[in-house]
């Protein structure tokens, strides 16, 4: 039976997956981040149902360690930074934000979400919470019925997911009215826009 730890797990690398396809780059250089003032003291974090708090000193993490990376942060000397999070031994130590954004600001991650996706996914497979071979589309429950279903579709798996070896017909060009401009401008549910979208071949074929 699917957890609803795995339903969470498995819709993260949906997510993961549309976000990546979204916006068309894998990042590059970014100019830094507008200098600002250094600050005193890290700003403290809250606990959450997703995460536990603690403090840097509680984790064995020295706090002006932090404070300096912030500060470097904050002066633009590590690039362009919207946000830094510490995590240790499963506890928030610190949640920083700069040049004006703030934790409930929507923000493309580009391929930065497919590294932190298939490390959240490889401790949930290493906890016996989600399995590599687990079809995908028993996880979207809410999401039925699914258009262009078909038995490839129904055979993509979560390793095909990670692997980016859908089968979904799709390519990364921008022309207009592709696929990846349609999801960009689509202002949508991504996930239903995926997990819509119809595939061209079995997954785990090809690499896209």
């Amino acid at each position: 039976m699917t957890s609803a730890r795995g339903v969470r797990i498995a819709t993260t690398v949906m997510t993961a997956f549309a976000c990546t396809l979204g916006s068309g780059a894998c990042g590059g250089s970014s100019p830094a981040t507008p200098a600002a003032s250094p600050i005193a003291s890290l700003t403290p974090v809250e606990s959450t149902a997703d995460w536990p708090a603690s403090t840097p000193a509680q984790q064995g993490v020295d706090p002006a360690r932090l404070l300096e990376v912030v500060n470097r942060v904050r002066r633009g000397e590590l690039g362009r930074m919207a946000s830094l999070l510490v995590v240790r031994h499963e506890r928030l130590l610190m949640e920083e934000y700069f040049g004006g954004w703030n934790a409930a600001a929507a923000h493309t991650q580009q391929s930065v979400t497919k590294s932190v996706t298939s490390l959240a996914a490889g401790l949930a497979v290493d906890r016996g919470e989600l399995r590599l071979d687990e079809r995908v589309i028993p996880f979207f429950p809410d999401y039925q019925p699914i258009a262009a279903l078909d038995s490839y579709k129904q055979a993509l798996t979560v390793r095909d997911l990670l692997m980016m070896r859908t089968g979904f017909d799709w390519n990364e060009q921008a022309y207009q009215g592709s696929p990846l401009d349609r999801l960009n401008n689509c202002s949508c549910d991504w996930i239903r826009f995926m997990v819509d979208w119809p595939m061209r071949e079995p997954p785990g074929q090809r690499w896209e």
